[in-house]
């Protein structure tokens, strides 16, 4: 008996082990994983080849525009990008990715050779933003780059050195809706994308016209050939309509056809699908030619009458709540996060909140009350023509598709009598959204939208709260353009408050069981962003006590470059605070400090052989060649001509390395310094002008004109002009500093308290007094009255007894080269036209 229970036992085994095997293969057979991309850069590319093939199916009346960027891919002699431009809506997407499509046919079929990069902002989710963008670029035309790097600046300058190299190639890249890139770094478009390709490479990159990205593309030199995205014919207005109404089993009358496409808006793709889409869910066919006669000519009033049946059907209150939290959202909101909000039954009404609690509770999405499923099912089944393709159902963040979208919630919502916003609504749901956020877990989600939203309610306590939580500023924390907590600290109480609450959160840090070494770090960071809001003595201080840390504790394993730029910075704070000095015999040892700190980092580069060690080099030999022409100045004597000898050589070697890795930011400082360079007097004024206008052109063409570079490049340009006795153009570049300042930094910062200053030169007050009274339409600036403190500890630049505020020529700042207290890379959003004026 027990002989045969185990025969059975060991056949029952070997059936299972056959069983399990052969389920295995087949399984493997359905669902190989080894074709399954787990690379982050693999699956967007997967992503965005996936939504070319989907959009380029059906492109009709547009064989002009596709025969035109096939002869740019096959014979454009230009070297220049290709732009294609249209109204919203207008059909650029499908056209772009047919346009890619066909190249991959040809390719396939040995007409061309290379490979093909797709990248639809929008498409996918992180497709708006730009590193992510970036690192696509660079896997894709040099994937075996080894080169370090940790921050967008590196991605900007070797992305731009790549589609420069002829080495590469040929590749072909189509960017579709540059426009809808993270708005906040839109401006960076002229920084990656040169004005000169390498032969073997084409871009064809499409925007909505007029749009700020647009307008940077038509400054390029020489100016991209740009394709109009125009009307539709009617013919392909009727066969639009046919094929989208074919996949719902419907048709219209002839007549109905003629009256559609006769409709001004039929010749917009986009508005045309919004008919169709009205047009589908209308049972009755006798209406439908009286609802045609009926549709708005204009996009945006096709969707608002979306909008309301949409609203009006079931769970109207719901849907409404849904899109106009998309709409106040700052960048979207995952399907989960819209779960869990619309579970509130009266969210909808304007004054209820999200949840009342305890508001140090925090709630781990996913495990809080949600919607029902079903009510979200009817929900997203009704919204999701008006959404970004982000994924499925289940995946991805929620967001609108086209901006159209956008402006026609607010219009229906959001807008009162014409041109006024209802904003007890947008603080209602400003105010859902913070509640919401503050309680949650995901530190990522809770960075990127609860400030924000605390900053629109104006809650500054609240937001300095959160400003000070370390998972919220580790995030928001950038060593290059940390412009989103400088912002947000505006808002919060100032950049003094900001020293003061920082300062006591890393004594509280300190006592802490953090090591030394993180804390270090953590510390430095906040020493930078300190010296990005003009706290130079703090941030000094704590950048010295950083330096010490890391001498002590990693004598071993050092890291050199970290400690090179750490020592860069202090030089550059402490040469900040020797313009405070009251004496020159103090203001020259401070600055002999400078140059000491500058040597210490150069050693440490000395163990470096990198490009980023070349640049930073060559960023502190700008900074010294700077402080000994600030001694020079300060001596007065017969051997001030040999610090003068010893910072030409300086700064003509910063500009060589600049010019060479293409770090168009330093670049623009080393040129303001090599002005200083050339000698005073009539004779030298062109030179003078000429490098001075090169620098500002750059600054212009790469950043724009709210910009901290534009702050300082703007004013020296005044300096020199005012030295020229041009008092008139002089006055209009003062100005031009005054408002980028102002709107940058704000009123109180130390630096548009200094071009505040300037503009009290009575030459200056004359020059906007008899502007004002021969024409009405010129305004003043209201700081031309405005009187600085007079004790400000931050204030730079200033020269005691000298009430004019004249400055000689070498004390002229120049960002790194005299502090402004601004390491920003991005602009706040702006407009910015007119930015290039010297092109």
């Amino acid at each position: 008996m027990t002989t045969e229970k185990m025969s059975l036992s060991r056949v029952s085994m070997e059936i299972f082990i056959r069983k399990y095997f052969f389920f295995q293969k087949r399984i493997e057979m359905l669902y190989p994983l080894e074709d399954s991309p787990e690379d982050p850069i693999e699956v967007q590319r997967e992503a965005h080849l996936t939504f070319m093939e989907t959009r380029s199916k059906s492109v009709l009346g547009r064989d002009q525009q596709l025969g035109e960027i096939q002869d740019y891919i096959r014979n454009d002699q230009t070297y220049s990008p290709l732009v294609l431009v249209g109204q919203s809506g207008a059909g650029k997407s499908s056209i772009i990715a047919r346009s890619a499509r066909d190249v991959c046919d040809m390719i396939d079929d040995g007409q061309l050779s290379g490979k093909v990069f797709v990248h639809f902002v929008g498409a996918t989710p992180g497709s708006t933003d730009l590193v992510s963008f970036l690192k696509r670029i660079v896997a894709e035309l040099s994937p075996d780059n080894k080169e370090s790097i940790s921050d967008l600046q590196g991605y900007v300058q070797l992305v731009c050195r790549l589609l420069s190299k002829e080495e590469i190639g040929p590749v072909y890249l189509f960017i579709d809706a540059i426009n809808q890139m993270d708005e906040d770094k839109q401006y960076y478009l002229a920084r990656w994308l040169p004005c000169q390709l390498a032969q073997n490479i084409r871009v064809v990159i499409s925007t909505i016209e007029n749009t700020d990205t647009h307008q940077i593309l038509t400054k390029f030199v020489p100016a991209p050939k740009e394709i109009a995205c125009g009307p539709l014919d009617e013919t392909s207005r009727e066969e639009i309509v046919r094929n989208i109404l074919r996949d719902y089993t419907k048709e219209l009358h002839p007549d109905q056809m003629r009256l559609l496409i006769s409709k001004k808006g039929s010749s917009n793709p986009l508005w045309l699908a919004v008919a169709c889409e009205e047009l589908r869910v209308e049972a009755v066919f006798e209406t439908v030619t009286s609802m045609i006669e009926a549709f708005p000519n204009e996009l945006i009033d096709m969707e608002v009458n979306l909008i309301n049946r949409l609203v009006r059907g079931e769970n109207g209150d719901q849907i409404k709540s849904a899109l106009l939290l998309l709409e106040v959202s700052r960048h979207g909101l995952l399907e989960t996060e819209l779960m869990e909000l619309l579970a509130e039954k009266n969210l909808h009404l304007v004054g209820s909140t999200f949840e009342e609690g305890d508001e140090n509770e925090k709630v781990k999405p996913g495990c809080k009350k949600t919607i029902p499923a079903r009510d979200w099912a009817i929900i997203y089944r009704n919204i999701k023509q008006l959404l970004r393709p982000c994924g499925n159902l289940g995946d991805g963040r929620l967001d609108f598709y086209h901006r159209s979208l956008s402006k026609a919630v607010r219009k229906q919502f959001l807008s009162g009598s014409p041109g006024e916003e209802k904003k007890h609504v947008y603080v209602h749901w400003h105010r859902v959204l913070a509640d919401y956020f503050e309680k949650a877990t995901d530190d990522d989600r809770r960075a990127e939208e609860l400030p924000y939203h605390l900053e629109q309610l104006s809650d500054s306590a609240r937001l300095e709260k959160c400003l000070i939580d370390w998972n919220i500023f580790n995030r928001l924390y950038d060593e290059h353009f940390a412009v989103e907590l400088i912002r947000f600290w505006k808002a919060a109480g100032g950049y003094e408050a900001a020293a003061r609450r920082y300062t006591d959160s890393l004594g509280q840090l300190k006592e802490t069981e953090i090591s030394r070494t993180e804390f270090s770090e953590q510390q430095y960071k906040v020493a930078n962003f300190l010296k990005a809001g003009g706290q130079f003595r703090q941030a000094h201080a704590m950048m010295l006590e950083s330096i010490a840390i890391e001498e002590a504790e990693n004598t071993v394993k050092i890291d050199p470059f970290r400690v090179a730029q750490m020592c860069h910075w202090t030089a550059y704070c402490k040469r900040a605070l020797s313009f405070k000095e009251p004496t020159p015999e103090e203001k020259i040892k401070s600055f002999e400090e400078a140059i000491e700190t500058y040597h210490k980092s150069n050693a440490f580069l000395d163990r470096l052989t990198c490009e980023e060690s070349e640049v930073l080099r060559g960023r502190s030999n700008c900074g010294m060649a700077h402080v000994m022409l600030k001694i020079s100045d300060e001596k007065k004597t017969h051997d001030s001509d040999e610090f003068q000898s010893i910072a030409a050589p300086l700064i003509k070697s910063s500009v060589d390395v600049l010019e060479k890795y293409n770090a168009i930011r330093y670049l623009i400082d080393a040129l303001g310094t090599q002005s200083l360079i050339v000698p005073n007097g009539p004779e030298f004024f062109e030179e003078k002008k000429r490098i001075r206008m090169r620098a500002l052109d750059l600054c212009l063409r790469t950043f724009g004109e709210v910009h901290d570079l534009f702050v300082t490049k703007s004013r020296n340009f005044g300096a020199i002009l005012k030295k020229a006795d041009d008092y008139e153009s002089a006055y209009d570049w003062y100005h031009r500093s005054l408002v980028a300042s102002t709107k940058l930094y704000g009123p109180e910062h130390s630096y548009t308290q200094l071009v505040q200053k300037d503009l009290q030169d009575p030459v200056f007050t004359d020059i906007a007094e008899r502007r004002f009274r021969s024409a009405e339409e010129t305004k003043l600036p209201l700081a031309v009255g405005y009187e600085p403190p007079e004790n400000n500890d931050e204030q730079i630049g200033k020269n005691p007894g000298n009430e004019s505020g004249k400055k000689n020529e070498t004390g002229a700042s120049d960002d790194e080269n005299e502090p402004n207290g601004a390491k920003l890379e991005i602009a706040e959003r702006t407009d910015r036209s007119g930015m290039c004026c010297f092109l």
